[in-house]
């Protein structure tokens, strides 16, 4: 993988804009004003998810690709045959990432108590339209955009900064703590941004962490659809 041509002071420029549309715009204003006119939770969140993919997106691109005159190629969108390349890894990551995350959260939610929040019961239920709505905003819309910000924009900045495996662990702790107030996930979160940003770091393309993040939601998305 190649140096990040952005500096460090971009990325928390990126980050900060990022942080404010999700806590402040998207959770105080977008999802509440649209459960008011009254869509449903869900409905709210896809939406909210939705506008935090083009915040993203657009901030990646103002403060990297255009300011630098790069290509998206250097975030790591080129390439998708590698997910084929790497199918193995891909599986073998997302299975070793699903099970240590059912261990975690045995563990929050029997023995040390926490509650689940309502982002984990957000499939609990039989309206089929309710659960294609939860899979296109968990499997699609989520690892697209995150993995563009932080595992190709954020981890970079990072990585030239402190280096490999500083670098993961910060970028891991950085994309636990975006997902509060979710208390009962921010260990699961931690794990798979070690997992996701291993994946990047190996192969270099951002497709295949994005790839092995869909599978994780997906997977875990249907463990919590059948138990509940």
């Amino acid at each position: 993988m190649g140096s990040a041509f952005w500096k460090l002071k971009d990325a928390m420029i990126v980050l900060a804009i990022n942080l404010v549309a999700g806590f402040v715009i998207a959770d105080l204003f977008i999802k509440p004003g649209l459960s008011r006119m009254g869509l449903s939770s869900l409905e709210a969140g896809t939406i909210g998810g939705m506008f935090l993919a083009v915040v993203a997106f657009a901030t990646v691109y103002l403060w990297g690709v255009r300011q630098y005159r790069i290509s998206w190629k250097v975030i790591g969108i080129f390439n998708a045959k590698k997910i084929i390349q790497h199918k193995k890894m891909i599986l073998l990551y997302t299975f070793g990432a699903l099970i240590v995350s059912l261990l975690l959260l045995f563990a929050m939610y029997s023995i040390i108590g926490v509650a689940p929040n309502s982002r984990s019961n957000a499939v609990d239920d039989t309206y089929l339209f309710a659960i294609l709505l939860a899979v296109f905003s968990s499997v699609i819309v989520s690892p697209i955009y995150e993995e563009v910000l932080y595992r190709g924009f954020i981890y970079p900045t990072l990585r030239n900064r402190f280096g490999v495996k500083k670098a993961i662990v910060f970028s891991a702790l950085i994309f636990s703590l975006v997902h509060l107030p979710s208390i009962d996930i921010l260990p699961v979160n931690f794990v798979n941004g070690l997992v996701f940003a291993i994946l990047y770091e190996r192969t270099n393309s951002i497709y295949v962490p994005m790839v092995a993040h869909a599978l994780f939601n997906l997977s875990l998305m249907t463990l919590v659809y059948l138990v509940s």
